[in-house]
């Protein structure tokens, strides 16, 4: 069985990012860690919650030295790198944008 078929969060991924992004967040919880940070962050916007989340998590992100979301989840090899995304998102979701 394919991570489709089995887990709802790569479904999620799927259909927010593609395919591409759920091969290469290629553990169950880098996909869980996505779909939480995307939650963070499209539940702390009254009005296009998901557009700004789907951006957020793209875009380069100045709590992750440059990186965006994604890609950080995707290079993060320590659970200190991968929580390193959920505390960006905290930070977003709080307002407090580094800049």
């Amino acid at each position: 069985m394919t991570a489709l078929t089995t887990d709802p969060n790569a479904r999620f991924l799927s259909a927010q990012f593609g395919q591409r992004i759920v091969d290469l967040l290629d553990s169950p919880r880098k996909r869980a860690l996505a779909v939480e940070a995307f939650d963070l962050v499209a539940s702390s916007y009254r009005r296009d919650g998901d557009s700004v989340a789907r951006a957020w998590m793209v875009g380069m992100c100045p709590h992750l030295d440059g990186q965006s979301p994604l890609k950080a989840l995707e290079a993060g090899r320590t659970d200190t790198a991968l929580d390193a995304v959920l505390a960006a998102a905290r930070a977003e979701a709080r307002g407090a944008h580094a800049n």
